[in-house]
């Protein structure tokens, strides 16, 4: 089945990610451009393909949120190094002068 693609350049992008080759692909593209599903298949389709695009949201969103906890805690470890820095050298000094 050769059918031309008239999917947004990012939504065939988002499909093809979200593991849709072959004849769903295709179907997907043809139910984006006819602007919904033509039977109660396309329908199952585009639920299916709702459910793994919310799913990949939520995952991204989860690893967003976890990377800036991330960045968070390094930005603390980096504050308390260089407030402790001025002590440190202190007691080095100290250290030489005995």
């Amino acid at each position: 089945m050769n059918v031309p693609n008239h999917a947004a350049p990012g939504q065939d992008s988002n499909i093809v990610a979200l593991g849709f080759i072959g004849d769903d692909h295709h179907n997907l593209i043809r139910i984006f451009r006819d602007g919904g599903p033509s039977n109660t298949t396309d329908a199952v389709l585009l639920d299916e393909y709702t459910r793994r695009d919310a799913e990949a949201l939520a995952a991204y969103k989860k690893f967003k949120l976890h990377q800036s906890k991330q960045l968070f805690v390094a930005a603390l470890i980096g504050i308390a190094l260089l407030l402790s820095a001025p002590l440190g050298i202190h007691m080095i000094m100290d250290l030489m002068q005995i």
